[in-house]
């Protein structure tokens, strides 16, 4: 799998604390802004009841490795911040310039089902304070209840996480251009994934006419 240079994420817990939420876009690009492909961001394991999306230089094939070979869903979980270290490490080997302006940094976001616990849980991980703010320490696992990189209004998700409002924050994100020149980075597909006690789903919640070969040169 291809690295991501920046992915739309949101990790949202319900009220009731009986689902936890991913949404996320489908496109994967180059360094030049390139889509490459269109396809799924998010590593799930039905038998874990675990799904994991990144955000940033990320190869989700570490995490699909991580979700093999674990065998409970808090063992998943706690290797998160080794496989975000590992990762950072990899990625500042390839990039020395990377590690300087914060292009090599990534986050993991988790959305799982707590048999120990009996909720619906969400957590990130990240490699830096760059995000998360300075009350976080890097490398270790926080507990969130929703999170969006990039934002999304406060509002969005009020009502719950339906298909519209998981489109409506993607919309919001797709508008988001990383360096101010009009190149975004959201493309191909919403998808929404739920994790609860039943196991997981995904849904396709927005589309965009993005292709491969050609560049997401336009929000909306």
């Amino acid at each position: 799998m291809e690295s991501l240079a920046v992915t739309a994420v949101s990790a949202v817990v319900s009220a009731d604390e009986q689902v936890a939420y991913l949404v996320t876009d489908t496109a994967y690009y180059d360094a030049a802004g390139i889509v490459t492909q269109l396809r799924s961001k998010v590593t799930v394991s039905p038998s874990l009841r675990i799904a994991i999306a990144g955000s940033g230089c990320v190869d989700l094939n570490d995490v699909a490795r991580a979700c093999e070979t674990s065998a409970t869903t808090e063992e998943a979980l706690r290797r998160l911040p080794a496989i975000t270290s590992a990762i950072r490490d990899r990625n500042d080997r390839g990039n020395p310039t990377g590690r300087i302006n914060g292009h090599n940094d990534l986050m993991l976001f988790a959305a799982m089902w707590s048999d120990q616990r009996q909720r619906a849980e969400a957590w990130v991980v990240a490699s830096s304070q760059a995000y998360l703010g300075s009350q976080y320490t890097p490398f270790t696992l926080a507990a969130i209840m929703a999170l969006s990189s990039p934002p999304v209004a406060d509002d969005v998700f009020a009502a719950g996480v339906t298909a519209s409002a998981a489109a409506t924050a993607l919309r919001e994100q797709r508008a988001w251009s990383l360096a101010n020149d009009g190149l975004c980075f959201v493309g191909g597909w919403g998808e929404l994934t739920s994790v609860g006690a039943g196991g997981i789903d995904q849904e396709k919640v927005a589309t965009w006419p993005d292709r491969i070969g050609r560049p997401i040169a336009t929000a909306g």
